[in-house]
């Protein structure tokens, strides 16, 4: 990480990583099934991104562009660890798209 990357505040693939790892471990010790299966899943689809920055010879727009959208979704998934309000069971609910509508 150098120190222009330091002053923007950007993140290098390395540290990606190791926060995507971080949180990972953290899901899977997350009791409520429905929480740790939402997680998991969200970080799964998360992991091909974080693979080719790794992995591939990218343009500078595309590397910025893909270390943006993992960093903003690593905190997305920070954010859902920390709250309740994501994993409220649904089962026998309706929607809250459907709420106030008349059929």
């Amino acid at each position: 990480m150098g120190i222009v990357d330091i002053i923007l505040g950007r993140k290098s693939v390395y540290r990606l990583r190791k926060t995507y790892d971080r949180l990972r471990e953290k899901a899977d010790r997350t009791k409520p099934i429905e929480k740790r299966i939402a997680i998991l899943h969200f970080l799964d689809q998360l992991e091909p991104t974080l693979i080719s920055l790794e992995e591939q010879m990218l343009p500078n727009f595309e590397r910025r562009r893909m270390s943006r959208y993992v960093n903003d979704s690593l905190k997305k998934a920070q954010k859902m660890l920390k709250s309740e309000e994501y994993f409220t069971p649904m089962i026998g609910q309706q929607s809250r798209t459907n709420e106030g509508r008349r059929r």
